[in-house]
């Protein structure tokens, strides 16, 4: 299991943000991935995802609620390898879901 050194950054981050007294503290990102921007496409667009987070921090599985066909794959395939320090409650670390949007501007070509 994954459980942060007391000297951990993750650590450190964690006690400054949470009272002592929190029963319950979401999950935190310690690695997050760019999503690969499809060659082919001009636009931009947010994709909304929800994500399954295990006791250990990893992504379990990732559904899509706001869709943008053709960056949906790249959003998912980008989250899945992300992780967390996974949320607790009442100092346990328990399986969360959080909802996170990736948002894409269009390309502009400078001269």
């Amino acid at each position: 299991m994954f459980y942060p050194a007391a000297n951990d950054e993750a650590s450190l981050a964690l006690k400054a943000v949470v009272p002592k007294n929190a029963e319950y503290v979401p999950p935190l990102p310690l690695k997050l991935y760019r999503a690969a921007y499809p060659a082919a496409i001009i636009s931009g667009g947010a994709v909304v995802l929800v994500l399954q987070v295990g006791t250990e921090g990893w992504v379990s599985d990732v559904h899509v609620i706001r869709s943008v066909p053709a960056l949906d794959e790249p959003s998912v395939k980008a989250a899945k390898q992300w992780t967390f320090l996974p949320a607790r409650y009442l100092g346990k670390p328990v399986r969360s879901t959080t909802t996170v949007a990736l948002v894409y501007l269009p390309f502009i070509k400078r001269r």
